[in-house]
């Protein structure tokens, strides 16, 4: 996904918010009193104090989250199936969902100075999504699925090759690391790295 892609979907999702509440401020009934107190109330602008309870609870979430979807990885890693890969996807997507909206939110703070410590989590908030996520549901599905399948499909490859006694030898990605990691034979690690490359590929 392009960096132009990504930018295009953040404002529109803006954009769409923007909407909905202006549809929904329009429908509400006018108030019978015209006294300033009695006008919509406005955010204020944001506040140092407001930006560290914002952070308290979003590491709160992520944290509950990202050990929930490191737990279904791993398990997607060691037992790759099918169904471990559904299990980390939708663990994933979770996670996935509740980051991006928390980087649309943090934008609040942006341009308020902030504690170091404060700042370097929010620039690490806005950071931490490898491929930033449409804020959609399905293309969000989507796209943690296809990085569940593409991972399972990395991890089941083999590097097969005609062995000494005829048949055919296949080496997995455990195999190769495991050569590249203790061979000294010049050849044998040429041939681990050339043949995995090969067969990763697709």
């Amino acid at each position: 996904m392009s960096m132009h892609r990504s930018c295009r979907s953040a404002i529109l999702v803006l954009l769409a918010a923007c909407t909905a509440f202006a549809q929904t401020a329009a429908k509400k009934p006018a108030s019978k009193s015209s006294s300033p107190s009695s006008t919509t109330h406005v955010k204020g602008a944001a506040t140092v104090a407001e930006a560290q309870a914002f952070m308290k609870k979003a590491e709160e979430q992520l944290l509950d989250l990202g050990v929930r979807a490191s737990r279904a990885s791993w398990v997607q890693e060691n037992f790759i199936t099918d169904d471990t890969e559904t299990m980390s996807a939708q663990a994933n997507e979770k996670l996935t969902a509740v980051v991006t909206q928390l980087a649309l939110e943090a934008r609040r703070f942006e341009g308020l100075k902030l504690p170091p410590d404060l700042a370097r989590k929010f620039l690490l908030l806005k950071l931490s999504l490898v491929a930033p996520a449409p804020n959609n549901d399905a293309e969000r599905k989507e796209l943690t699925e296809l990085a569940s399948k593409l991972d399972g499909m990395y991890g089941k490859g083999k590097y097969c090759k005609p062995a000494a006694n005829g048949k055919e030898k296949c080496l997995s990605l455990n195999d190769l690391s495991r050569i590249l990691a203790s061979s000294t034979n010049p050849d044998e690690l040429l041939d681990a790295w050339v043949g995995w490359h090969k067969i990763s590929i697709p």
